[in-house]
């Protein structure tokens, strides 16, 4: 996954109330959202997604880093803008993103990685997804998985990998 740039309030609107990250799981099991449709439920006023590749990782394979170890802890509702400030979509494309907060204080989002990069072959199921922060998967990019082990091990790129 390549960088990307940091989202300004134009492009992005956060909703203040913090959900944690039991109150977010029990509310996507109450509403099937893994299992069985619907793909979309009410919360809080806000129709979000919640069928979600997203929020089965975080379910099966935790809300920490695999990389780091920073912990993911608090859910905000967020929704996305476009360049005109107009809601990406007619429902307000709402959604839940997971954050973690750093040794320096900053929030840090949270996200699912493929754990052999789908341009490689890897597929898009929880088997072959692992949580990051984006720092960490920034930092990883399309790396096999022995190259990603080499990069943890010493800090380099493996020979032959161009980032």
């Amino acid at each position: 996954m390549g960088k990307k740039k940091p989202r300004t309030k134009q492009e992005m609107d956060r909703f203040p109330k913090v959900y944690s990250v039991d109150e977010v799981f029990a509310w996507v099991k109450t509403n099937k959202g893994i299992l069985d449709a619907p793909k979309r439920a009410e919360m809080d006023g806000h129709t979000i997604k919640i069928k979600s590749l997203r929020y089965e990782t975080f379910m099966a394979k935790g809300t920490t880093c695999c990389a780091c170890g920073i912990e993911g802890t608090k859910f905000y509702k967020e929704r996305n803008f476009t360049v005109n400030g107009q809601p990406t979509t007619e429902n307000g494309n709402f959604h839940l993103n997971l954050y973690a907060v750093n040794d320096t204080g900053e929030e840090v989002l949270m996200t699912k990685d493929h754990i052999l990069a789908h341009h490689l072959g890897g597929s898009d199921c929880v088997d072959n997804m692992q949580t990051m922060c984006t720092v960490c998967n920034g930092k990883k990019g399309t790396m096999t998985i022995d190259q990603w082990e080499h990069y943890l091990k010493t800090g380099k790129y493996a020979e032959g990998y161009i980032p």
